[in-house]
């Protein structure tokens, strides 16, 4: 029992740290960019009635319409959803991620450091924006899922039936959020259904329920009159293009959400991939081959930093995301990594689960080659799936090597307390130039005659539009009505000399 709480202790001691982290940092941003619009929005009458007019004219994603409506307008029930939303992520990828013995320590640590070391954009578009946190949700609930489904995996005939009904709830409320996740989800079953009757020579039904419910509510999400029109609308000429088409143009920003833009996520899987090779792979020519292809990807992911330092413009280049070379180096680096994990995890569930992560991680960036809008936040579900194929694989190896676990934990540390202190300026920052603004707008307020009013503009890679730019006249419009200033005011965001 003692040995039992102390195991418990270390996930909970962790979940509290990203819950305060979350919390600090969500109380201290405030509402931006489309944040405006849902909130007045939502406070027009019943969220309900307005997510379903959405689903006529805007959007099929009637659950995230609906979260916006909810939350945009109540921003201290945001400030506890989202870092809830948080810390319940990273007990799902702890409950999935670490099946080892003695590599509680490790695996808590080296999710915990993931999670605060993605992307700029990554952090700014889902981590501290309200209308970001749409891609958040039915994240959460994906990885609640597999832990439910996992854990009865064995024998899912004899999954008790509240698991069971929370499962349909699940795979019904995620076909209604989002496309790329939704169908993921559909996909992951799938492929659990096919692992399953292998292994057992018969289909879960539970399994096929839940994927027909998947596909349901995915098919009424992409059957919207709203998104419909919205994409003849906006994307007729992407739309008009043929598969091919849509895929070549795509592929520049699949390499950049999938490698380049998520260098630190794609550094700590490729570190995972070198231990793997260096301390499990027996043939000692693949090894040393496998393990000069991950540094050499290490310096491709990081050739604009390093050119940068050196003043040099063609090691800056190296990894342009428009370069043929660069495609094919990166699709190889897929293969050659689903070849060091099938080589070197001896169980075979631990190995399947870790390619079943980086397959769903993956197809997640797949999806988005046929959407006109494949952006940073899009990526979202990737970089959360690599996290936890990443705790899996080290889990393979490291609690052996003592010294090199110790070296890697402290490392680990480092960059987790260098993030931990960007995070506690940054917002505070966001704060202090939120509450002069705030100061500015109340004497506006007080002064209608006067309508030129000028705002200083958010830190740089601090928050998602957070400041408007000439021409875009909606968001103009929503921050006028949500501060209650006059229709006929002009703003001005300007830069100030010092932040």
């Amino acid at each position: 029992m003692e040995n039992k709480r102390r195991k418990l202790l270390v996930p909970a001691i962790f979940a509290l740290l990203i819950f305060g982290i979350f919390f600090f940092i969500t109380y201290k941003t405030p509402l931006a960019g489309d944040d405006w619009g849902y909130a007045l929005n939502g406070m027009k009458g019943n969220p309900i009635l307005q997510a379903f007019n959405f689903y006529q004219t805007w959007s099929g994603r009637f659950f995230s319409e609906l979260w916006g409506f909810i939350v945009a307008k109540n921003k201290w029930l945001w400030n506890i959803l989202n870092p809830l939303l948080f810390s319940s992520m990273f007990i799902y990828m702890f409950i999935i991620a670490n099946k080892k013995e003695n590599t509680g320590v490790v695996s808590a640590l080296l999710i915990f450091t993931m999670m605060l070391n993605v992307s700029s954009q990554i952090r700014m578009e889902t981590y501290t924006w309200i209308m970001g946190s749409t891609y958040v949700v039915p994240l959460a609930l994906s990885l609640l899922y597999f832990v439910i489904i996992f854990k009865n995996f064995d024998d899912l005939k004899k999954m008790p039936l509240i698991l069971k009904i929370c499962t349909v709830i699940i795979c019904f409320y995620i076909g209604l959020t989002m496309e790329n996740i939704a169908a993921i989800v559909v996909f992951s079953e799938l492929l659990l259904i096919i692992y399953y009757y292998i292994k057992n020579k018969k289909i879960p039904l539970i399994l096929i329920v839940n994927m027909i419910i998947s596909l349901i509510s995915f098919i009424i999400m992409r059957l919207s009159p709203g998104s419909t029109y919205r994409l003849i609308r906006d994307h007729s000429d992407f739309n008009n293009l043929s598969l091919t088409e849509k895929i070549i143009i795509n592929l520049p920003n699949f390499i950049n959400y999938s490698f380049i833009e998520h260098k630190l996520t794609i550094a700590f899987f490729t570190s995972s991939l070198i231990g793997l090779s260096f301390f499990k792979e027996k043939n000692k020519l693949l090894k040393y081959a496998f393990i000069i292809y991950q540094l050499i990807s290490l310096g491709l992911l990081f050739s604009l930093n390093i050119g940068s330092i050196l003043h040099n413009d063609f090691i800056s280049n190296l990894n342009n995301q428009n370069s043929v070379f660069i495609w094919l180096y990166w699709l190889i680096y897929i293969a050659i990594a689903f070849i060091i994990i099938i080589r070197n995890i001896e169980n075979e569930k631990d190995r399947l689960k870790v390619l079943f992560f980086i397959t769903i991680g993956g197809s997640c960036n797949i999806v988005m080659l046929l959407s006109p809008i494949f952006g940073a936040r899009s990526s979202l579900y990737f970089v959360y799936f690599i996290i936890v194929s990443t705790a899996l694989i080290y889990q393979e190896f490291i609690v052996k090597e003592k010294v090199w676990m110790i070296v890697i934990m402290i490392i680990w540390v480092a960059l987790s307390g260098i993030r931990i202190r960007e995070y506690y300026h940054k917002y505070n920052l966001v704060a202090q130039i939120n509450n002069e603004r705030l100061e500015i707008i109340d004497y506006y307020k007080n002064h209608p005659e006067e309508k030129d009013i000028y705002l200083p503009r958010m830190p740089i890679y601090s928050i998602h539009s957070g400041d408007i730019e000439e021409g875009d006249d909606y968001h103009f419009e929503t921050f006028k009505a949500y501060y209650g200033l006059n229709e006929d005011t002009n703003i001005i965001f300007y830069w100030k000399e010092a932040y």
